[in-house]
């Protein structure tokens, strides 16, 4: 079977499945909720809403990623490269807030590195310290509740507060 007759196939046995993956911000916690699926439509399945995530998170402004990658990803229909992900990693490690982040941030390391390697996983713990500064420089932007009410329904004052974030996730390295 061709690779997109595969996508085609799983994406109409499995929508359900595919938005609770998409909808679910713990990445880490994706494998389990497919675990009685075969490695191949696994990963397909992943594939697929990998994509959905990104999208999502791109549209809600969830993600901090460097304005070029949050635009290649567009261009690339949301797929992404190992580049991409490991942006995505280390947005995702530094945007968890809870009582176990430190538990948290050492589980995906360890499995980051068991699925990629110790080099990998370097490449994302060094994008962490400027990812972790621009998250603080955008909480500490605040324009102040009048200016993101307005923003949301003025395509000018929009673009003037997608412009100032894009200056700020500039700090992160896209490489």
């Amino acid at each position: 079977m061709k690779y997109n007759e595969a996508v085609k196939l799983l994406s109409d046995k499995y929508p359900e499945l595919i938005e609770e993956l998409a909808n679910t911000d713990e990445l880490e916690l994706w494998g389990g909720k497919v675990k009685d699926i075969q490695q191949t439509d696994k990963k397909i399945i992943f594939e697929i809403a990998e994509a959905k995530w990104i999208k999502r998170k791109i549209n809600d402004n969830s993600l901090l990623l460097h304005p070029d990658a949050r635009k290649e990803l567009i261009e690339r229909n949301y797929k992404p490269l190992s580049k991409h992900r490991k942006m995505i990693w280390a947005s995702i490690l530094v945007t968890y807030e809870g009582g176990d982040s430190k538990q948290h941030y050492q589980n995906i390391k360890n499995k980051i590195i068991k699925k990629h390697s110790s080099l990998w996983w370097r490449d994302v713990h060094n994008k962490i310290k400027p990812t972790f500064a621009a998250k603080e420089r955008l909480k500490n932007q605040g324009f102040g509740a009048a200016f993101e009410f307005a923003s949301q329904r003025s395509t000018f004052l929009g673009g003037v507060a997608q412009s100032s974030r894009d200056d700020i996730l500039r700090m992160i390295p896209n490489d």
